[in-house]
């Protein structure tokens, strides 16, 4: 069985995703976003209590508050930090983007060192998730679809009753409607929908009643 919990990090209340197999206790992390010790402390003790072995860090998107833990795991946890090339200058600059809100400014850039593309796939243990590419919030914003969950994690492109916000460096509103359309709402309509921040949706119910699309 594939195994999600969910955590609330950061300023910004952001949804970070622990997925593993319930078989071979084999993880990824989506969006990492703790940035106090608290939050480290608190997912570390998460992953030990369980026994996971973490093998991947899967970002959305690379905005400050979906990867202030990035480094962190994949120092602690030797792995890879996989996301898309086209959203690599915001892992560069990610303490000019907190300089910005005013938060410390000592994060180091997040490289990426797993580049992601349209289509590729992500196994957790005996479970493969499916990249899908949803340029329009960020140029290189991402979606990750498990058929076997019924599951996809929709960055920040898709909320419940809303959608992303397109007026940062690189945001285009056409395009993210766009990619919404073509690459989330083609889902089996009772997919659930976890997004980057605040409560799942279905697809379905977006399809039915988000006052943006």
């Amino acid at each position: 069985m594939l195994k999600i919990k969910q955590f609330a990090f950061n300023f910004f209340e952001e949804n970070t995703y622990l997925v593993w197999d319930s078989d071979s206790l084999l993880a990824i992390v989506i969006d990492p976003g703790m940035l106090f010790d608290k939050e480290v402390l608190m997912f570390d003790n998460v992953v030990q209590q369980l026994g996971l072995k973490i093998n991947l860090v899967a970002q959305t998107h690379l905005h400050l508050d979906h990867c202030f833990g990035a480094n962190h795991i994949a120092q602690k946890y030797s792995v890879d930090i996989a996301a898309h090339p086209d959203d690599a200058i915001f892992g560069k600059t990610i303490a000019d983007q907190c300089a910005r809100f005013g938060i410390r400014a000592d994060i180091q850039p997040v490289q990426i060192s797993r580049p992601l593309h349209h289509g590729d796939i992500i196994t957790v243990g005996n479970f493969a998730i499916e990249v899908r590419h949803l340029p329009g919030h960020s140029p290189g914003g991402l979606a990750f679809f498990s058929k076997e969950a019924n599951t996809v994690f929709s960055g920040d492109s898709l909320f419940k009753q809303s959608i992303g916000r397109t007026d940062l460096l690189g945001g285009d509103l056409t395009q993210l409607l766009q990619s919404i359309q073509t690459q989330l709402f083609t889902l089996p309509q009772n997919t659930t929908v976890l997004p980057g921040h605040g409560p799942s949706t279905t697809i379905i119910s977006e399809i039915n009643s988000n006052p943006y699309l």
